[in-house]
């Protein structure tokens, strides 16, 4: 959601972010959220955009590979999967989510985190194993072979052989290079649990059984608990 939502208001405003830059308050029901609502909701009702019922096997994907949707928006590396298995079925191409009506650009960084436990019982292993994971040689493989996203080294975004694969990997270095605005995490490391309740919430109002304007407090409320909760122990 926050890609797309950020695109939302001026360059030098932070209205459209969902959570403030400290990660410890959620405010979705706001006016600008409620605008976006009812533009995605438009896309809904009027089926420019699917609904879960037009599904196949539960993947919104799966309709654009399979030929029955014209676009689709994910991230960079989804591209590289889409291009794998459309094959030869039709010819596909790939554009940065465009920029909203006062130039905000909504895309956004994200990637994964390796870490290595210092109660591993195999401490030397496992560390050799985060080198190999973090190497150029191994972000290229995510590609070539694995038909995914290069992990974080950029020298795997920006190799030629990638690039031929999915030319994206090299228009989004560009844009990593230049400059990613933050995107706060839950202060209190809780991004799986409060991701989780904000994703299943706004789907109820997406697929039309719950109104933006009294669902969107409670997605506020349900979210802010888990924020107001200390760290993991």
């Amino acid at each position: 959601y926050s890609n797309v939502s950020r695109s939302w208001g001026s360059p030098d405003s932070i209205d459209s972010w969902i959570m403030d830059e400290d990660g410890t308050k959620i405010s979705y029901a706001t006016p600008m959220h409620e605008e976006i609502a009812a533009w995605y909701l438009d896309l809904l009702d009027n089926r420019v955009a699917p609904r879960a019922a037009d599904y196949i096997e539960g993947s919104a994907g799966n309709l654009f590979t399979a030929g029955f949707n014209a676009t689709h928006a994910s991230t960079v590396g989804t591209a590289t999967t889409f291009l794998d298995r459309i094959g030869d079925a039709f010819e596909m191409d790939s554009i940065p989510l465009p920029v909203g009506a006062e130039g905000r650009q909504g895309t956004c960084y994200s990637g994964n985190h390796y870490m290595v436990n210092s109660a591993s019982e195999h401490l030397e292993e496992a560390y050799e194993l985060l080198k190999y994971l973090t190497s150029i040689d191994a972000g290229i493989y995510m590609v070539l072979e694995s038909k995914g996203q290069p992990n974080g080294h950029k020298a795997a975004w920006t190799d030629a052989a990638v690039n031929e694969v999915n030319r994206m990997f090299g228009v989004t270095d560009a844009l990593i290079t230049a400059g990613v605005e933050p995107y706060p995490m839950p202060a209190n490391t809780r991004f799986t649990e409060a991701n989780d309740i904000f994703q299943n919430e706004i789907n109820l109002i997406w697929e039309g059984e719950e109104p933006w304007e009294t669902h969107a407090p409670v997605i506020d409320e349900k979210v802010q608990g888990i924020l107001d909760l200390g760290r993991p122990e």
